[in-house]
């Protein structure tokens, strides 16, 4: 009887031990909009950085949906070749070719906010400001949402 005691305590230990190992939080950035994102952080260490090259590019409309509902065929419609483009100068501009030689679009400044989780599109002159969640931004995927009663979804890929 007395080596089962032994094994019981053994064992007891033995799963005290992994209990608490796998307990262990990885610390590092969590967010992955950030450039040194580490998959299975758990523990922020405040390490997160944001390199705003990712966005300073162009991007063209992939996909364009409405409350879950894709309406990309007819956002394009509208706007056919939907373009964005972000300057390391903070601004942006947005275009589209409704016609054969005709070029419309819209520009202002942008930026981040709340830990590059909000991006804010502001029209210039007229100051009309957009607001943005950003749920993908990779180098060669961005996607965005304007939220509302009826929540807009922009997925763009790199031109």
């Amino acid at each position: 009887m007395a080596w089962i005691s032994k094994l019981s305590l053994a064992c007891i230990f033995l799963s005290t031990l992994t209990f608490f190992s796998s307990c262990k939080k990885k610390s590092g950035c969590p967010d992955s909009l950030a450039d040194n994102y580490i998959d299975g952080a758990t523990k922020d260490n405040g390490s997160c950085t944001y390199n705003n090259s990712k966005l300073s590019k162009a991007w063209l409309l992939t996909h364009y949906d409405v409350s879950g509902i894709d309406s990309t065929l007819e956002f394009l419609a509208q706007k056919p070749n939907f373009s964005i483009s972000f300057f390391t100068e903070k601004t942006y501009k947005e275009l589209y070719n409704p016609q054969p030689g005709v070029v419309l679009g819209k520009n202002g400044v942008w930026e981040f906010a709340e830990n590059y989780t909000i991006l804010k599109l502001t029209e210039k002159p007229s100051e009309y400001l957009r607001e943005f969640t950003v749920t993908d931004l990779g180098d060669t995927t961005l996607s965005i949402v304007l939220p509302g009663s009826l929540s807009r979804t922009y997925t763009f890929k790199a031109k």
